[in-house]
């Protein structure tokens, strides 16, 4: 079968079974989904982290407690709940998800969904680091001064909530595609596992060079947790360099 054709079965099934389920049915759908995603976020943190040869980019790494553990699974739940929140907001017609987008739209789509996430989740998480803010919520992500492999999940359910409901917020402003709602919500899911690494992946001039290209690598985000004032970009630095929140060359290893 080719694969657009694939493409479109896919959109069509998605939007057509989700028509039809009821919301306990959404909610198990939506936490089996999601716990799919923590394993998976999970599984390539070890993968990589076992493949590759680079020395860890902290020297001591970020201990595995049992409260870290539970307060992942809480924001797991949390994810699960702003699926169905999106899912009912769908119901409602307040989002609009394209069944029958043209392939060739799924690519601008994904690139649109990222830049405008890039800069959402950037005031977003600037905002987090307010004093206010930072003590009652984010604070609790920053308890991971190193990373390990469930730190992408290790924040406040708060904060959960409302990197999920920015994204919502996008989907109300513009018909996504369900095959490009998907490909961002992997390709989320894969940049935050690999900005929460403890090694960098690539090779050193690889590495310089993506980052001098904006784009935000493992050292990118490692530095953020290094210094909390500095590198608030997710998927790219250009931000932090039009906003001057770039880790300064001095506090650079």
């Amino acid at each position: 079968m080719p694969w657009y054709v694939s493409e479109y079965i896919y959109q069509y099934y998605m939007i057509t079974v989700l028509q039809k389920l009821n919301f306990f049915e959404v909610l198990l759908l939506s936490v089996g989904i999601n716990l799919l995603l923590y394993l998976l976020s999970i599984g390539c943190y070890y993968l990589i982290d076992r493949l590759s040869r680079r020395k860890s980019i902290q020297e001591k790494g970020q201990a595995f407690t049992r409260k870290d553990l539970q307060t992942s699974i809480y924001v797991l739940c949390c994810n699960a709940l702003v699926f169905v929140a999106g899912v009912q907001l769908w119901h409602l017609g307040i989002i609009t998800v394209q069944a029958d987008a043209g392939i060739p739209s799924i690519l601008p789509e994904v690139i649109l969904l990222i830049i405008a996430m890039d800069f959402l989740m950037y005031i977003f998480h600037r905002t987090a680091h307010l004093p206010l803010f930072y003590r009652l919520i984010h604070g609790r992500h920053h308890d991971h001064e190193s990373t390990n492999a469930i730190s992408l999940f290790v924040m406040h359910p708060a904060e959960a909530i409302g990197f999920g409901f920015t994204l919502i917020f996008v989907l109300c402003w513009y018909p996504f595609s369900s095959v490009a709602i998907a490909v961002y919500i992997f390709i989320n899911l894969l940049w935050g596992t690999v900005g929460h690494l403890n090694k960098e992946i690539l090779p050193g001039r690889w590495s310089s060079a993506l980052r001098k290209s904006l784009l935000g690598t493992t050292i990118f985000h490692n530095r953020h947790h290094q210094h909390p004032n500095y590198n608030f970009g997710f998927y790219t630095s250009l931000w932090d360099k039009l906003f001057g929140t770039l880790v300064p060359e001095k506090d650079k290893p």
